[in-house]
């Protein structure tokens, strides 16, 4: 899963991204109070589809914050 630590309420929005830059599912995109959070990605896009594997990047977003991590889908 992907783990992550809010300090302060707040808006957090945490998408996946393929290589290109594209969006391809959103996990969380909503307020949140402060606290320890695992999210799961399935590996499916926003319209429920399998990707395939590769590289995959999570970017997440938490008020003026953002942070972005490789991720290696592999089945």
């Amino acid at each position: 899963g992907i783990h992550y630590q809010l300090p302060q309420p707040g808006v957090v929005i945490i998408a996946i991204y393929n290589v290109s830059g594209q969006r391809i599912k959103t996990l969380v995109n909503e307020h949140r109070e402060a606290g320890y959070y695992t999210v799961r990605w399935d590996g499916r896009s926003q319209d429920g589809k399998t990707v395939s594997n590769g590289v995959y990047f999570c970017r997440m977003r938490a008020g003026e914050d953002t942070s972005v991590k490789k991720i290696l889908l592999m089945r």
